[in-house]
């Protein structure tokens, strides 16, 4: 196999002869997680996701109610201010998932438009070939005249 021009071993910096023990390092490094990984991350994502509820859910603040209007106020406005951030945070997370799912939806649709593009190629190649088998007695008479004009050609230089 080749990469561009050269052998796919140069254009990663190998040298052949360390192909065999690259690969097999670059193989076990990505294998996929065994079972006991898989639920060690699957844990540690669970303890991390209910952390970050815990946090939402919990007070922000010391006092549970405050004491006064004032600090009733100041209170409202740091859990805005929270909220506001929660929001943010929560928007550009829907916003990485809303552009990959557009950037998915668009790679499907342009998968659909070449597909519909090579429609008429594949259907003109197939009215080629078919004229090709009803005329294989005229397409071989041309191309062993052909041949003979060349021989003659080369016979006559040479």
């Amino acid at each position: 196999m080749s990469h561009g021009s050269r052998p796919m071993a140069e254009s990663a910096g190998i040298a052949p002869a360390e192909m065999p023990l690259t690969g097999r390092k670059q193989v076990s490094r990505a294998a996929p997680p065994t079972p006991g990984q898989t639920i060690e991350n699957t844990k540690a994502d669970a303890a991390k996701f209910q952390g970050e509820c815990a946090s939402m859910t919990q007070s922000p603040h010391d006092d549970r109610t405050a004491s006064n209007p004032q600090k009733l106020r100041a209170q409202g406005g740091r859990t805005r201010e929270e909220l506001g951030q929660t929001v943010e945070a929560l928007a550009a997370r829907t916003a990485v998932q809303s552009r990959a799912q557009e950037k998915a939806a668009a790679v499907q649709a342009g998968h659909v438009r070449e597909q519909a593009a090579l429609e008429p190629v594949r259907h003109k190649a197939a009215r080629t070939a078919q004229g090709a088998r009803d005329n294989r007695v005229t397409l071989l008479t041309v191309g062993i005249g052909a041949a003979v004009v060349r021989l003659a050609y080369r016979h006559r230089r040479g």
